[in-house]
């Protein structure tokens, strides 16, 4: 009898430690989303060429002499330009990616937002993607956010400087 009891605690001890599993973890990702912010419009474009094999219509490898003369005030249009990262490559970057969001200012990539399926701590995220914490960023980015909705997704942004929209200067009136 004392075997069957301790035999029967055993079993529950076992189940009891599997019903508070940790969260899942997620697969590493080969993508450095750090490396890509505040990287020129044309340098994002040729590295899409070289690493990925996507030749995008403008921002190519064979662009040479670029300058953004854009400004948020007068010339948003070319301000804001910038690649969008191909549909067909998002997988490449992650096995869970369902989206990626690239936004450009005055020719640099100032902000990734990378969209998973799933809902991932933070630290789950960092891991894959080896994002360290944010005492350690390198220096051209800015900060981390990672967050989950209540659609079972998770959202990685990345951002390599603030944002600087017509809101955040003076424009002249005209």
């Amino acid at each position: 009898m004392r075997i069957l009891i301790g035999f029967i605690v055993l079993v529950l001890l076992v189940f009891a430690g599997t019903s508070h599993s940790a969260p899942p973890d997620i697969p590493k990702s080969p993508a450095n989303l750090g490396y890509w912010l505040r990287m020129s419009a044309p340098s994002f474009g040729c590295m899409l060429e070289k690493q990925y094999g996507y030749i995008d219509a403008r921002f190519n490898c064979h662009l040479t002499d670029y300058h953004n003369k854009g400004d948020p005030c007068n010339n948003s249009d070319e301000y804001y330009e910038g690649p969008e990262f191909p549909k067909e490559l998002i997988q490449r970057i992650h096995p869970l990616a369902t989206n990626i969001e690239l936004s450009w200012e005055h020719g640099e990539l100032q902000q990734i937002t990378l969209f998973l399926n799933g809902k991932f701590s933070d630290s789950a995220v960092r891991r894959a993607f080896s994002i360290p914490d944010d005492s350690k960023l390198p220096r051209n980015v800015m900060r981390v956010d990672v967050d989950t909705d209540n659609r079972n997704s998770t959202s990685i942004s990345v951002t390599g400087f603030d944002h600087q929209g017509t809101g955040d200067v003076e424009c002249p009136v005209e």
